[in-house]
């Protein structure tokens, strides 16, 4: 590959979500998670007290397997998923009727089609909003 494609830089399909959100971690609330939705598969990235506490990616078949998932990972972390930022990027990310049923348990939920696109006036720390937002 490098023989046709010299300046190709080859990555695992979450470095663009963990490089996004460990860039930003310090203009977020101190918890907060970002989850990325493809077709069959999801990727969760969950910050505590400004740091990295979880990565993983979970195959889901249906909502109800997502929404186990996810939840179990709150549990276990002692996230409270009622007060907690959710944003949702992906291909998945505007499916409306996922989305309704994940607002059941998750209201703080934030579905956006780009991570470059996230309502900043609802996620920044209240101290950083000023600065970002005119």
């Amino acid at each position: 590959m490098s023989d046709k494609f010299s300046n190709a830089r080859y990555f695992n399909q979450a470095t663009p979500l963990l490089t996004y959100a460990l860039n930003h971690i310090k203009e977020m609330d101190s918890n907060f998670i970002y989850l990325q939705l493809n077709k069959d598969f999801f990727d969760i990235v969950i910050i505590q007290d400004h740091k990295l506490t979880l990565y993983n990616s979970f195959l889901y078949v249906n909502s109800t397997d997502l929404l186990y998932f996810i939840l179990y990972a709150c549990k276990q972390l002692k996230v409270d998923t009622k007060t907690t930022a959710f944003v949702i990027t992906g291909e998945h990310a505007q499916n409306e009727s996922l989305i309704k049923e994940l607002k059941i348990y998750i209201p703080k939920l934030y579905p956006v089609g780009k991570l470059v696109s996230l309502p900043l006036n609802k996620l920044l720390k209240p101290e950083l909003r000023q600065r970002f937002l005119v």
